[in-house]
């Protein structure tokens, strides 16, 4: 028996030569691929701490075989892990979402939205849009826009997934509202963007964040300030970005715009729950706002 280069050669009897050797991390993989055991093969590149995008590789060849064997849930699973590290298991996500009844999509969306809107934000809003607003013939069903509106899963079921996200939060449910003009959850849509454009920062609506019991209530981080020296002594001045001062005038026209027209003057209520909105209008300081409602009141 010899050892060389990190090999065991055996010299056997008839004076032929055996050589053994250790198989690198890669073509055990892919003889573990071969034989469909890919459970060992995720066990194996956690055990050797392979990096990221090698273990999510890993997951996505055991995703697609599950795929294959139309176990969809599980393959799901291991794509949703591979998300960040492997762009196309977001795609095959993505189009097994898509391919799910409108139902099972929700379902799925529920419970993995989380990470798809933190990787692909726009994708994933196109497929809150499908699900909710998905485009029938309506005259030769005879069902109305109203009634079969109510049978699709609504916006506000979904919300929790931005709850990072606020700003796709915001352009998902203004692109559902340019889209269904009556939605049965048409109020509450309403009040959700209210809130989130009279907010100063842009957060995600303290409404849905007080039903999931997360607190809240804590005070808001203090605004930046500098010393300035002068003749006369200090001067504190706010340091403002200018970027968020603008964002946040923009987004008080959309509120102001919205407090008009979801209250028509055909209708005795707005399609938004007034208290609500003047509480909104208080604490933000929304004096243009305010004044429109007790106008109307």
């Amino acid at each position: 028996m010899l050892c060389d280069w990190g090999n065991i050669v055996l010299i056997m009897a008839d004076k032929s030569a055996l050589c053994i050797g250790e198989k690198d991390m890669e073509s055990e993989l892919d003889m573990l691929f071969k034989k469909n055991l890919y459970t060992v093969a995720i066990n194996l590149v956690q055990t050797e701490q392979a990096d990221a995008a090698a273990t999510a590789e890993v997951l996505r060849k055991y995703g697609d075989h599950l795929y294959s064997k139309q176990d969809y849930d599980e393959a799901m699973a291991q794509y949703i892990h591979t998300i960040g590290h492997l762009e196309p298991s977001y795609d095959e996500a993505l189009q097994y979402i898509s391919s799910l009844e409108p139902g099972q999509a929700g379902v799925t969306v529920k419970e993995y939205g989380k990470i798809l809107i933190e990787h692909k934000q726009e994708e994933t809003i196109d497929i809150l849009m499908r699900l909710c607003t998905e485009d029938v013939d309506l005259a030769k069903s005879g069902t109305s826009n109203g009634a079969y509106l109510s049978m699709l899963p609504s916006p506000v079921d979904f919300l929790n997934i931005f709850i990072h996200h606020p700003q796709s939060l915001m352009d998902f449910l203004e692109k559902y509202a340019d889209k269904v003009k009556d939605s049965p959850a048409q109020v509450e849509i309403h009040n959700t963007l209210l809130e989130l454009y009279l907010s100063i920062d842009l957060n995600f609506p303290s409404i849905f964040l007080a039903d999931d019991g997360i607190d809240f209530n804590r005070p808001a981080a203090p605004a930046m300030s500098w010393a300035v020296s002068s003749g006369n002594g200090k001067l504190f001045v706010n340091v403002k970005n200018s970027y968020i001062e603008k964002d946040s005038l923009e987004r008080r026209e959309k509120g102001l715009h919205l407090l008009k027209i979801a209250w028509p003057s055909d209708l005795e209520h707005p399609l938004y729950d007034v208290d609500l909105a003047i509480i909104l209008c208080e604490i933000n300081a929304f004096r243009e706002g305010l004044l429109y409602l007790y106008e109307k009141l």
